[in-house]
């Protein structure tokens, strides 16, 4: 087959072309499926900096709630505290009442002064 270059006086060298076209496709495409392989890079590395994010904020809201448990339960054990100790010193106070009203009634049988009450 004749060159239709030639005629025109170009003198274009096909087979000398065709492996430049080659390369040229060749390193394009190498090119081309470095930068897949860097994105699949970059896309990995993106997914496992979000699951360590979210295991970071899952540890630090559980850290959380158990600090928020921990501190309810101390109010709570505060709470029953103050409340049994409030309880005891009523029964004291009753106990000491009822003590005091004893002696009174002892004393009264026993001849006393009905104004005066004995014991602390």
């Amino acid at each position: 087959m004749l060159n239709p270059y030639a005629r025109l006086g170009l003198g274009i060298n096909f087979t000398a072309m065709s492996l430049r076209i080659k390369a040229i496709i060749a390193l394009m495409s190498a090119a081309l499926l470095g930068l897949v392989f860097i994105q699949f890079y970059w896309i990995d590395n993106s997914i496992s900096l979000k699951e360590d994010e979210f295991r970071q904020k899952a540890n630090l809201a559980l850290r959380q709630v158990v600090h928020d448990l921990e501190k309810k339960e101390a109010v709570d054990r505060f709470r029953h505290h103050q409340q049994t100790r409030r309880l005891m010193h009523q029964r004291m106070s009753n106990n000491k009442k009822r003590l005091m009203e004893m002696r009174r009634q002892a004393a009264l049988k026993q001849g006393g002064l009905p104004g005066k009450a004995l014991g602390p």
